[in-house]
């Protein structure tokens, strides 16, 4: 995700080629093992701490693009398939394109934690438990959890021990759902701090069905 000019939502890129077992790209292989190539790193949820199934197939389910927002949903359901029948990801820009809308929609059929993650290089200050305010090169960007209730942010370093990538000062923000099971929504909105502090506080939620 990029806004104000800067990069707010990273994807770490690649590791070092030479690291052992790094072209074992099986299911199960090494290469999966390794931070960079991980599902981890990459801002996708994660159910129960495991990568997503690499051999699955996404697809784009619909997609709107107009002069005052944007959005898409994508069938997840693949990735996910060891605990949810369903699972989809529709991401959408909102208030003539001043914020994102993330939202994921699971229906558990096994119980597990379901964590949702952004990798970020901003500093991150949570001020309560579903707004955290990100910092980078002066300029902010305001989160706010919309769903489920309860939820709360926390802050995870990405920093890794050699031979990987270091990863130095980049962090996950981080959503955590336990024992999840049956129908979740996790929504998060992500909103850069325009001219005069003026940021999009809130969004409407509605079925992705209905998008």
């Amino acid at each position: 995700m990029d806004a104000l000019g800067l990069r707010w939502v990273r994807d770490l890129g690649r590791d070092n080629y030479n690291l052992e077992g790094y072209w074992d790209k099986k299911k199960g292989g090494q290469r999966w093992t390794y931070y960079r190539n991980s599902s981890v790193s990459h801002s996708v949820p994660l159910l129960n701490g495991r990568n997503q199934n690499v051999l699955a197939e996404a697809k784009f389910t619909t997609f709107n693009s107009e002069e005052s927002a944007a959005f898409v949903v994508v069938d997840l359901t693949e990735a996910y398939s060891d605990f949810a029948n369903k699972t989809m990801r529709g991401v959408a820009m909102i208030n003539n394109r001043r914020a994102v809308l993330i939202q994921d929609e699971f229906e558990i059929e096994k119980a597990c934690e379901i964590t949702w993650a952004m990798t970020t290089d901003a500093d991150i200050d949570v001020t309560s438990k579903t707004i955290a305010t990100l910092t980078l090169k002066g300029r902010q960007m305001v989160a706010k959890i919309l769903s489920p209730d309860g939820a709360r942010f926390s802050v995870e370093s990405a920093e890794q021990e050699p031979p990987q990538m270091r990863n130095e000062g980049v962090k996950r923000l981080i959503v955590k759902t336990p024992g999840a099971k049956g129908d979740v929504r996790i929504a998060v909105l992500l909103s850069p701090v325009w001219a005069e502090a003026n940021f999009v506080k809130t969004a409407e939620l509605k079925p992705l069905s209905q998008w």
